[in-house]
C-alpha cells in the first residue's frame, strides 16, 4: 500500500506524539530502528499514543486514528512511523 503521507511528516507526527507521553530527551535520543520499549512504552500506552498521534495529526493539517491493530505489530518506532503514513489524511478527506 503507499503511504498516504510524507515519511518525514509520519516521523514528525511520532516524534510529538512519543514526547507528549514519555520523556522528550529519550525520544529524541530514538533512531526508526529503536524499540518502543526503549521508552518504556507499555500495552496500556497504546490509548494514549494514538491520542498523541491524532493530535499531533491534527496540527499539521492532518486525521490520523490508530487501532489496537496498528499496535499490535508496532515495536520499533519504524512500524509506528509505518502506521502512521498509511492511516493519516488530509483533513479535507475526512
Amino acid at each position: 500500500m503507499t503511504p498516504a503521507i510524507d515519511h518525514r511528516v509520519a516521523a514528525g507526527i511520532v516524534e510529538d506524539a512519543l514526547t507528549s507521553v514519555f520523556d522528550p530527551a529519550i525520544v529524541r535520543g530514538l533512531r526508526e530502528d529503536s524499540p518502543l520499549a526503549g521508552v518504556g512504552m507499555m500495552p496500556a500506552d497504546a490509548v494514549c499514543i494514538a491520542d498523541a498521534v491524532a493530535v499531533a495529526a491534527e496540527r499539521a493539517g492532518l486525521v490520523c486514528h490508530l487501532d489496537d491493530a496498528d499496535f499490535a505489530t508496532a515495536e520499533s518506532v519504524a512500524d509506528l512511523v509505518r502506521a502512521v503514513e498509511t492511516a493519516a489524511r488530509p483533513e479535507a478527506l475526512r
